[in-house]
């Protein structure tokens, strides 16, 4: 509310410049009208922009995680300028909100979130793709990629005793990113869960 505040005073200077600049023929006026109608201008531009930012960053985040959202990454997935993406699946989720409520279920969202978030970078998004799966874009090479994805599912793990299957696809395998790794996702699910797939070959925890 302050800033649209802000918006209104800036627009009242605005306003108020325009009418010592036309209807008052004094120099002195003249200068004193242009320097509060260019001051407005600059700061309500300012105050727009900050506004604008604020805003296309709230409509890109999920609100319960805190990760990108949906709409992020059907805007960022058309780029096209990652090596890789993986789907991530958490186990049995729908027994947990069953048996724990979904007040736990949230927590337990938010948990993997916040790890998620720890290995987040530019090479590395990751978004909440619907309800319990999340979606990363990786431009890292496969082996870190196999790292910073393990690094989660061991600490996910460790911390709430859920387990997370996860299906990885390369970009440049033919067919669409997300349902192909959705398929190695599943074959994750359908092979005993709690593990790692890239096209159809489990990576074996030790």
């Amino acid at each position: 509310m302050k800033k649209f505040f802000y918006v209104f005073v800036c627009e009242f200077l605005l306003n108020l410049g325009l009418f010592l600049l036309y209807l008052l023929n004094n120099p002195k006026l003249f200068f004193l009208s242009f320097g509060i109608n260019l001051f407005a201008q600059i700061l309500l531009f300012d105050i727009t922009k900050k506004i604008v930012l604020k805003a296309e960053f709230t409509i890109n985040k999920d609100e319960l995680t805190g990760l990108y959202n949906r709409r992020k990454f059907n805007k960022d997935v058309t780029l096209q300028n990652y090596c890789f993406g993986a789907m991530i699946d958490i186990d049995d989720f729908h027994v947990v909100n069953n048996f724990f409520g979904h007040q736990y279920g949230d927590y337990i969202l938010q948990k993997l979130s916040n790890i998620c978030l720890s290995q987040s970078c530019d090479e590395f998004k990751i978004y909440r793709y619907g309800g319990e799966e999340f979606f990363i874009l990786s431009r890292l090479p496969l082996e870190n990629l196999i790292k910073k994805i393990s690094y989660i599912q061991e600490v996910f793990t460790k911390d709430t005793e859920q387990t997370l299957s996860i299906g990885i696809s390369s970009a440049h395998k033919e067919g669409d990113i997300v349902k192909n790794a959705d398929d190695n996702m599943y074959f994750v699910k359908n092979n005993g869960k709690n593990n790692i797939s890239i096209d159809g070959c489990s990576l074996m925890k030790s």
